[in-house]
């Protein structure tokens, strides 16, 4: 597998930049093919197997909830009375300003790496200073402001964006969406708004199904 093609610049959430990374996308699909079957041993037999049916979009919209989890909270561990989900992943920021990926980990360490040059390593926390081993998603994150029957999980939750850098992969997304059904079985069960379910009770189902709950 190769992982080569990225699109820089692009605003998704806007139809006609969306249609235009599509194009892109693809022209680097190409160029990789080319530079493969001309500079690598047996690359004439390389073929495209298959295109996925759209674009991978890394972060548009976001809802507006009560609680924005922020890339501050998640990397010192701060726990949550509400926390529905738990997640050791880094934290991960494509730019879109300049080259490269920024790497933030739970333990201090920080990394920056542009693909053909040295990576800059360096730490956003001080040596010797105690860290978070995980970090929690509260439930007020997948609360929209002014609902009672509405409620968001996966990629839609409210996080910055270097918070969204770490929670935005599968894990969480299924933490999160499993939190959300929870919490709309307890509102039906018990003829409550989705938003004054309490969350003890949303921890409590969670558990006895099995999650882990901190």
């Amino acid at each position: 597998m190769v992982a080569g093609t990225r699109v820089n610049g692009a605003d998704c959430s806007d139809a006609d930049q969306h249609t235009q990374a599509e194009i892109e996308g693809r022209r680097q699909v190409r160029v990789i093919l080319d530079i493969l079957r001309k500079h690598v041993d047996g690359g004439d037999a390389v073929h495209l197997r298959g295109l996925p049916p759209r674009i991978g979009i890394r972060e548009t919209r976001h809802a507006c909830c009560l609680h924005t989890l922020t890339e501050e909270e998640l990397l010192t561990g701060v726990r949550f009375e509400d926390a529905i989900a738990n997640g050791t992943y880094r934290v991960d920021i494509h730019h879109s300003d300049k080259e490269g990926i920024t790497f933030r980990y739970l333990d201090g360490r920080e990394e920056y790496v542009i693909p053909g040059k040295p990576m800059v390593r360096g730490r956003w926390l001080e040596d010797g200073k105690d860290h978070a081993s995980f970090y929690q998603i509260p439930f007020r994150s997948l609360v929209p402001k002014g609902s009672e029957n509405v409620l968001i999980a996966g990629r839609l939750m409210d996080a910055d964006r270097g918070a969204y850098g770490a929670v935005r992969v599968m894990v969480n997304c299924n933490q999160t969406g499993e939190a959300a059904g929870v919490a709309c079985f307890l509102a039906l069960e018990n003829s409550l708004p989705v938003a004054e379910v309490p969350v003890v009770s949303v921890r409590d189902t969670l558990k006895g199904g099995g999650s882990v709950v901190l």
